[in-house]
């Protein structure tokens, strides 16, 4: 099996040609995974040329799905052969994937699904916002953070000002009275 990988915009397209199987599922689990590594959240896996596709390659769709929803991702399949969509039927999976018989309508589905999330805010920022005393809007330390050498916070909130000031270029804030091993704010 080859894979060529290309991206449109915010979507990366990973092109199966071949037969995707016991040995072949590792590669594509690897590229995948590569492609999750440089911060890619929506995916195309344009089927077009795949002349066979096994429980292996499933695995990896799964996984991929898997990963992609927690980090308010998308998969989408596209160009599935008679063969293809037949396994992908016959595995349960046909209700749950999106699936297109183009690629276009593909890549237009995920732009529609990559603009609701434009500017949305994570989870994790918002409770990092929460967590510094920010208006909570994303734009953490907009307002200053609590004063951590009160202890009044934990060493949770005093770790995550400390990483996102370093992050920021500015010095963090006095260190707590608490060294890092010690868990009476645990």
């Amino acid at each position: 099996m080859d894979i060529r990988e290309t991206k449109e915009g915010h979507v990366a397209i990973v092109e199966l040609i071949g037969s995707v199987d016991t040995r072949s599922s590792f590669d594509f689990e690897k590229k995948v995974l590569e492609l999750l590594q440089d911060e890619s959240r929506f995916f195309v896996v344009d089927f077009a040329e795949v002349s066979q596709l096994t429980s292996s390659g499933i695995r990896v769709l799964l996984m991929l799905g898997q990963k992609l929803a927690r980090l308010e991702g998308a998969l989408v399949l596209c160009q599935l052969s008679d063969h293809v969509q037949t396994v992908i039927e016959i595995s349960g999976l046909g209700g749950h994937l999106a699936i297109f018989p183009r690629r276009e309508e593909a890549l237009a589905h995920l732009s529609s699904v990559g603009e609701s999330f434009k500017g949305r805010v994570s989870k994790v920022s918002s409770l990092a916002s929460r967590l510094l005393g920010s208006r909570g809007d994303g734009d953490l330390l907009q307002e200053r953070p609590p004063d951590f050498a009160s202890g009044s916070s934990s060493l949770l909130s005093q770790e995550v000002a400390r990483l996102l000031t370093e992050d920021l270029g500015r010095e963090p804030d006095e260190p707590s009275e608490h060294s890092p091993g010690d868990s009476r704010d645990a």
